[in-house]
């Protein structure tokens, strides 16, 4: 089966794109498919990636369709026209390029890895080929992106030209559901690359714990929240220090988590890193991973933690209560009540059972490792493609 694999970008560092990665990385160790990885752009981290690995890449200009919701009414209007340009250059000359190319080269399935790239569904209308589209957010609720041309019209274009839609979990789906054939709609958990399984067993009796978020500092991840639960654990005789590691989303939301800093009484054992390419490394310090965000559409960052024996403290929403089975591999919260999370983790620690938490949590996430969504989605499309 020859697939021809549409990205939004070429970040390894990318979560979408790095689950995407994950997924080839089985198909090529299986000699399940030859590969195309279709990139925006000429470089990047993912095509050096692919390249390494003898993996074919193309590129041809395309653009996404998200559009930015917690933007001023004045800047939506005034990028409307670069929204419509981006719109015809994907429609028109993109689907041209592209669909010459699959075609002349005889490709059975193009495959989209986010659900904002309309490309696929284009080369879908024009030729003859067999479209799966991978589904990896929620948008408005996880990331305030919405689809240029409105929600309505973008699952009509799912339902016409699209044969397969895979979700990332349950909860996804279920969103989804209402407004998509069902008939089309798979869930499938991501993997994870074994690269990432790192355990180190946390001494649980050291004077400090070191608790990680992890991600794009956003509105949609809550980062605010971590620091909350800082202030609390440490109010209950935790001696702890907050690491937070990822670049700024959104500017005001970012001033805003600095501001909150430096007014709290924790703000010198609370640390902004940035950016951070070995995550491995960094995990091994840690002991507790925090993921606060409400539209967790799978909870890669909550897996790799797991992988690290880190213990997981996630909000009771999302995907997150599909992965987290609560005071057992981890701990869920409601937003609204953090003093009780906090206190259930200090009770814990006093009754000597986070090192067992710790254990499950590893334990667990190695499920993730073993390439199962890659054969799923494989079996997915060889049966659509019969």
């Amino acid at each position: 089966m020859k697939v021809a694999i549409i990205f939004h970008d070429a970040n390894y560092y990318s979560g979408a794109t790095r689950s995407m990665l994950d997924i080839i990385d089985n198909w090529k160790e299986n000699n399940k498919c030859e590969i195309l990885a279709v990139f925006p752009q000429k470089a990047g981290t993912a095509i050096d990636y692919l390249k390494e690995k003898g993996i074919a890449t193309y590129s041809c200009k395309y653009y996404d369709s998200f559009v930015l919701l917690n933007q001023p009414n004045i800047k939506k209007i005034l990028k409307f026209p670069k929204y419509i340009s981006k719109y015809i250059a994907t429609y028109i000359t993109g689907t041209m390029i592209l669909s010459k190319k699959l075609r002349k080269e005889k490709y059975d399935v193009i495959y989209t890895n986010v659900s904002g790239v309309l490309l696929g569904a284009w080369v879908r209308k024009k030729m003859d080929i067999v479209h799966v589209w991978h589904f990896r957010e929620y948008g408005e609720e996880d990331h305030r992106l919405g689809i240029f041309g409105g929600r309505k019209n973008f699952y009509k274009i799912v339902n016409k030209y699209c044969n397969a839609v895979v979700c990332i979990s349950n909860s996804l789906k279920n969103k989804y559901c209402k407004y998509i054939d069902n008939n089309l709609l798979y869930r499938v958990y991501d993997d994870v690359s074994k690269k990432y399984i790192n355990f180190t067993e946390k001494n649980f009796q050291e004077k400090t714990f070191n608790i990680l978020i992890a991600g794009q500092i956003s509105e949609g991840k809550k980062q605010h929240i971590a620091i909350e639960m800082q202030e609390k654990l440490s109010s209950l005789g935790m001696n702890s220090e907050l690491w937070i590691a990822g670049t700024a989303a959104n500017e005001n939301y970012y001033n805003k988590i600095k501001q909150q800093i430096s007014r709290s009484r924790e703000r010198s054992k609370i640390h902004l890193l940035g950016h951070v390419n070995e995550m491995n490394t960094l995990r091994k310090k840690m002991h507790f991973g925090v993921v606060p965000s409400e539209s967790e559409a799978f909870g890669r960052v909550t897996i790799e933690g797991m992988l690290s024996g880190m213990i997981m403290i996630c909000s009771n929403s999302g995907a997150n209560k599909e992965l987290i089975t609560d005071g057992y591999n981890g701990f869920l919260f409601e937003i609204n009540e953090i003093d009780k999370v906090c206190n259930r983790i200090i009770e814990c620690e006093k009754k000597g059972k986070l090192s067992k938490i710790s254990q499950n949590a590893f334990d667990y996430g190695q499920k993730f490792t073993k390439g199962r969504g890659a054969f799923e989605i494989m079996d997915i499309m060889e049966r659509i493609n019969k």
